[in-house]
């Protein structure tokens, strides 16, 4: 990250902030190597095919984690399974707490806003306001916050030890963000839109972090633009929440770079940073997408193998398969009824001998096996092995 900055005094740097830009040359090799991973792994997940209720539950799922993070990261105590029920209309704070459940609703209501506008599309300095205004939206701020209008006055603002830009500064600063933002490049030496829009989203953060710009709700403003960024470069949705988790799962270190990169040093730990947590929570949802199309796998299966007479008793054996291989831990036999209010249904009608001849046959067929610690299914003939594990002929 370039910048000029020159020492002012014990801890205070000025940063050219009219003249931001990324310089890629600075950038180590891990950090290339961790953003082509990123590349690739969004790729894998845009491509993925999923069932359309499977695709909806990730998505749900990965948007309250978003939501929940970056507010979170401001101090919001509500769970994600809170967020997830405020999400729903099934849940109902007490006074005192009501105000978090605006935080998270304007959040919501902030990317709804911005998941309506075209893809790619430029970003605006009324945009950006709209933004700090739904953040703010409804809830108790200072008297010299207005929501959605930049800081104003003569007092000094200081974020940590980062002493911020006087507010006469603000609007010419704002005006060289969007500036820098819509000329940010799609191509560049080869690289491709993905990788660039992952570049564009951090440094949009930082950038617009060190301007300050607003009286109250910088930071999520901040994430909402990142998230902004890589969602209209056409990334999977699920990936698009994924910085604000990292940030919120390491929290003092998100603190720790952010200072650091503000007070004018070195600004390529912040980038290295995000890109590792990237890659991690990406590598993450990729192991949950492998572990549906594991299930699809198995699904068809047990559909190929089960036997039986009559259509109950085969799908009340593909019924008890399917959910010794959702548990994804050996059960007992105690336990195996439990597992599935559908599977409970199926057994309190008959006796503990058709459960026992069900796991016999499901055994015979190789679709699960008993091990010390009760049965399992199985799934090794699904993966690919190394040609001397395989059989001799």
């Amino acid at each position: 990250m370039a910048g000029t900055a020159v020492s002012r005094a014990p801890g205070l740097w000025d940063i050219d902030l009219d003249n931001f830009t990324v310089n890629l040359s600075d950038f180590p090799y891990l950090f290339w190597k961790q953003l082509g991973e990123a590349k690739s792994k969004c790729e894998h997940l845009t491509k993925a095919p999923l069932l359309p209720e499977t695709r909806e539950r990730i998505n749900l799922v990965f948007l309250i984690k978003g939501i929940h993070s970056t507010t979170a990261i401001e101090g919001n105590t509500l769970t994600e399974d809170e967020v997830m029920a405020i999400f729903k209309n099934e849940l109902t704070l007490p006074p005192s707490r009501q105000y978090q459940g605006v935080e998270v609703q304007n959040i919501l209501a902030a990317m709804n806003a911005a998941w309506k506008r075209p893809l790619p599309g430029s970003i605006s300095n009324a945009e950006i306001s709209a933004m700090n205004a739904e953040v703010l939206a409804g809830l108790d701020v200072a008297a010299h916050v207005t929501p959605g209008l930049y800081r104003r006055g003569t007092n000094p603002v200081a974020v940590g030890r980062y002493r911020c830009p006087d507010a006469s500064d603000v609007s010419r600063y704002m005006d060289r963000f969007v500036e820098w933002y819509n000329g940010f490049p799609t191509t560049l030496d080869g690289l491709d839109t993905v990788s660039l829009a992952i570049i564009k989203a951090i440094a949009a953060h930082v950038y617009f972090v060190l301007i300050h710009p607003f009286g109250d709700g910088n930071g999520r403003t901040a994430r909402l633009i990142e998230w902004r960024t890589l969602d209209h470069a056409g990334i999977a949705s699920v990936a698009t929440h994924l910085l604000s988790n990292h940030y919120n799962l390491t929290r003092s270190r998100y603190y720790e770079m952010l200072d650091n990169a503000s007070m004018g040093r070195d600004m390529k730990p912040f980038f290295c940073y995000a890109m590792e947590g990237l890659v991690d929570q990406l590598t993450l949802q990729l192991k949950d997408i492998h572990d549906q199309y594991a299930q699809l796998v198995y699904l068809d299966m047990v559909r190929a193998r089960t036997p039986g007479l009559g259509t109950e008793v085969i799908a009340r054996r593909q019924e008890l398969a399917l959910a010794i291989c959702r548990a994804k831990k050996p059960v007992t036999k105690a336990q195996l009824p439990a597992l599935d209010p559908a599977l409970a249904a199926h057994y309190r009608q008959t006796t503990e001998k058709t459960l026992s001849r069900d796991l016999s046959v499901l055994a015979e067929a190789n679709l699960i096996t008993l091990k010390a610690d009760g049965w399992i299914a199985v799934t090794g003939s699904m993966y690919w092995r190394h040609r001397r594990e395989m059989p001799t002929f």
